[in-house]
């Protein structure tokens, strides 16, 4: 919310039409609150639990739709315990604040497009989450990764218009270093911390743990129920299960299985040979689930795989703006722009900076498989050794399968040749 309410006061003179003061404060106020609340629906941990089959249930949404995770858990507390708050706030009443324009900005729907920019603050390639995440999971995990300028970053924001009058948050072209410090440190982050070995077992214990113990494998859908389920309240249930709970245990002891194999961050999708990385991947899981019981003994063995997005270099308005305003040939724009301090043309930011360039649109996806160091096998042999022989065997068994399936292709060509002579032969 600090971050927030420094950049609308440095954006306030950048504006390419000047907005009402009122206005503009009006806004200003509108996405501090946005910016105070929209995560106060996050479940304990974070975002432990939040994937496809996970423990978050599916709930009626405050417009009538149905969504899960932190985000509509989010909302609903807004709406069912802040509402009275906000709308008989005299000072809110006299800048006309509704219950519903908090909402909506929370879910990222808004009907101004010149407010565009105020939503890229709130969630965006370069929005002030990010710009105070970084820097505190830095400074608590103790590491260098997520440093950045955040100063000179706030001071080279400015608003962008585009040919269709959306107004985006953009960045002057003297702050493009700051761009490419702070694209890099969340990249970082991704590798070394938030996508860490040791942090993504753990999570999986964690969902294990907390599918066996919470009523039906979920979170509550009741609002007054789920606002209980706290940090201390989840650690407090490890405890007590920790006994009977081998997943309580593990968490309890910090008593993992190891690593036996980890992609590179990025997967090559265009490899001379037809068969990209994201073969190889698929393919070495479909063998290890074959050779390993890995979902009969989740305690014994396990695949992982972490993955997000790098720097985008074009976004579909489409996603933020509601259907009113945006047509059906309607271009995307600029993932972060960049304004030419001379010219003041907007090009993306990707013309400027080579190193952005290289990583935009590139996934991060890591794969990982864990072996347990203590479980013996019938042969004598534990897990972790089996499935690391079986691991450095790979490669080679891969090469063999890739030609294997190009000598297919080449007989299914031939076939496909004799077929067509065959009917040109008789027609």
């Amino acid at each position: 919310m600090h971050l927030i309410a420094q950049a609308m006061d440095i954006l306030k003179i950048k504006q390419p039409e000047p907005m009402e003061d009122s206005e503009y404060e009006r806004l200003k106020q509108i996405i501090k609150i946005v910016a105070l609340l929209h995560d106060i629906g996050h479940a304990p941990f974070s975002h432990v639990g939040e994937e496809e089959g996970g423990v978050f249930p599916l709930l009626m949404d405050f417009d009538g739709e149905l969504a899960s995770g932190h985000e509509v858990y989010s909302r609903l507390i807004v709406q069912q315990c802040f509402k009275d708050v906000i709308e008989e706030n005299d000072y809110f009443k006299k800048m006309d604040i509704k219950i519903t324009t908090i909402l909506s900005f929370m879910k990222g729907t808004i009907i101004e497009p010149k407010w565009f920019f105020a939503k890229e603050l709130i969630s965006g390639q370069i929005d002030m989450d990010r710009m105070d995440y970084l820097l505190r999971d830095s400074y608590y995990c103790g590491v260098k990764y997520g440093e950045y300028d955040l100063n000179r970053l706030l001071d080279t924001l400015t608003i962008c218009p585009s040919l269709e009058g959306i107004w985006q948050l953009g960045v002057e072209s003297d702050g493009v270093q700051a761009v490419e410090e702070f694209v890099f440190s969340r990249y970082w982050m991704f590798i070394q911390v938030y996508f860490h070995k040791t942090r993504r077992i753990l999570d999986s214990y964690l969902i294990n743990f907390l599918k066996n113990c919470l009523p039906g494998g979920q979170y509550p859908t009741d609002i007054e129920e789920y606002l209980g389920y706290t940090d201390n309240f989840i650690l407090e249930l490890i405890r007590e299960k920790a006994r009977k709970n081998q997943w309580a245990k593990r968490l309890l002891n910090r008593k993992c299985i190891s690593e036996v194999f980890v992609s590179t961050p990025h997967q090559l999708s265009d490899e001379e040979n037809g068969f990209s990385d994201y073969h190889k991947l698929g393919w070495i899981d479909d063998e290890i689930r074959k050779s390993f019981p890995i979902d009969v003994e989740p305690e014994n063995y396990y695949i992982d795989q972490a993955k997000t997005s790098s720097a985008k270099y074009q976004i579909s308005p489409s996603t933020f703006l509601s259907d009113e305003n945006v047509g059906e040939g309607s271009q995307q724009l600029y993932a972060v722009p960049i304004k030419d301090k001379h010219t003041e043309s907007i090009k993306p930011v990707q013309s400027y900076s080579l190193p952005i360039k290289s990583l935009s649109d590139s996934k991060i996806n890591i794969i990982r498989i864990y072996a347990n160091k203590e479980h013996c096998l019938a042969e004598g042999e534990n897990a972790y050794k089996t499935v690391k022989e079986y691991m450095d065997t790979m490669d080679d068994r891969w090469l063999k399968y890739v030609q294997k399936m190009k000598n297919l292709e080449k007989e299914y060509e031939e076939m496909q040749t004799k077929k067509e002579g065959f009917g040109k032969r008789f027609k």
